[in-house]
């Protein structure tokens, strides 16, 4: 088994098991997509967000965003989020991450009876222990009025 050694910060070194691609012998990433699994669930007024992070990987806390999608759309209160590990990160300093599994909930206002459904923007960015970070993610949620909500990979602006 290969050790790879991946920085933690200024002065601290970690190291543990990195998975080869032993054609290359280098770290094999993951895309963002399998890396940081997204899903919704809609009740009332309550938008639950679920990322499944793969093992190895974690979410940045301070760069979750979620926002409305159109402009005029009611503004969304902001997040509360759940305790996370504190940890020095070579480029933001001391963040607190998400490794496994984090769950956001964010308050809606219920749909009006007009036709068509809600779009609300939702960003996040999250890196590999051993050394590569993702540009950040933007996916857009749709809700409609029977309560499903289908998310959908955001084109870059």
């Amino acid at each position: 088994m290969a050790w790879q050694q991946a920085s933690a910060g200024p002065g601290t070194t970690l190291t543990r098991p990195a998975t080869l691609n032993l054609n290359q012998q280098e770290p094999a990433f993951l895309t963002a997509d399998d890396a940081f699994r997204l899903s919704a669930l809609r009740a009332n007024d309550q938008l639950k967000l679920t990322w499944q992070i793969a093992e190895g990987y974690y979410l940045y806390q301070h760069r979750f965003q979620v926002k409305p999608r159109q402009a005029g759309d009611a503004a969304l209160p902001g997040l509360e989020f759940p305790a996370g590990i504190s940890r020095k990160d070579d480029y933001f300093g001391e963040i607190t991450a998400y490794y496994d599994q984090v769950e956001l909930s964010i308050a809606v206002e219920p749909l009006d009876d007009g036709p068509g459904a809600r779009e609300i923007l939702v960003i996040y960015q999250g890196c590999a222990d051993a050394g590569l970070c993702y540009p950040p993610q933007k996916r857009t949620l749709q809700l409609v009025k029977d309560g499903h909500v289908t998310v959908h990979k955001t084109a870059p602006e």
